[in-house]
């Protein structure tokens, strides 16, 4: 048996081998895989005084998906490797939360602990030594085994108004056409019935004018009004026609905008 060493084999290569060669064994060639080590502002910025953006030999600073500030180790981690060993030479006690970083409308809420959950809810984990009353502790050191990111905790400034509102939307729904809407569309057991509905959101515009109504000393600059964390929540209730019986499931739903897309299967008439 000869083995071949030494020469790598693409996709397409081909192999040559005498008339008395009987066998070749080829072996695979497998990379580590490697992942990123995270420190996430949360949603908010880092100080610019902070470690995390005065080592940009440790770290890379980049953006998450909603504008907030993540710091990234340049090294990668294989498997099983512990984080200090990441660092380069960067002193892990620095690994505490940046109590100066800065999110609109929220505080720093742990001053110690970095949260494995972007809720906060998650496992908190301290990096440096530190003691509890006389008793020495050793900062966490985590082996890492996927791509991990540690987050700061923020809670509510209480200084900062919040403002709630809740608002019945006027909406319509219908089958083939929204100029029929108003008029009796005709299926059959086992037809596919496909709905598409439409929003009216006019008086959520209404409202968020009334929102510069309650700052007038800001209403020549409507600019300086800055509302952080805006969420909502959109809850659409579907009644449909007497003696219609739809599946407990939903076959497909596709929202686009705010229409709607609903694709049912009448299972029977009562």
């Amino acid at each position: 048996m000869q083995t071949v060493r030494g020469k790598k084999y693409q996709k397409g290569d081909k192999l040559s081998f005498d008339a008395n060669t009987k066998n070749i064994d080829l072996y695979a060639q497998y990379d580590n895989d490697q992942y990123k080590v995270s420190f996430s502002a949360n949603g908010g910025s880092f100080a610019d005084n902070s470690v995390y953006k005065t080592n940009p030999d440790v770290f890379d600073i980049v953006k998450d998906a909603n504008g907030g500030e993540v710091a990234v180790l340049k090294k990668k981690a294989e498997y099983g490797q512990k984080l200090r060993e990441l660092l380069n030479g960067f002193d892990y006690n620095k690994l505490k939360p940046d109590t100066n970083a800065k999110k609109p409308g929220y505080l720093i809420a742990d001053n110690t602990n970095w949260n494995a959950e972007r809720s906060g809810k998650g496992k908190d984990l301290r990096f440096d030594d530190h003691s509890v009353w006389i008793f020495p502790v050793s900062g966490d050191n985590p082996e890492i085994t996927d791509d991990t990111t540690y987050y700061l905790k923020w809670k509510k400034d209480p200084s900062v108004q919040e403002i709630k509102a809740d608002e019945e939307l006027p909406a319509d729904i219908w089958g083939n056409s929204a100029d029929r809407s108003a008029k009796p569309e005709v299926v059959h057991e086992g037809d596919k019935l496909n709905l598409t509905g439409a929003v009216d959101i006019s008086s959520i515009r209404g409202k968020m004018k009334a929102i510069e109504g309650m700052f007038p000393d800001a209403a020549a600059h409507p600019e300086s009004l800055k509302l952080t964390d805006p969420q909502s929540t959109f809850t659409a209730t579907l009644t449909v026609p007497e003696g219609i019986k739809l599946p407990s499931t939903i076959l497909e739903i596709e929202a686009k905008g705010l229409e709607m897309h609903l694709n049912w299967v009448i299972l029977r008439k009562r």
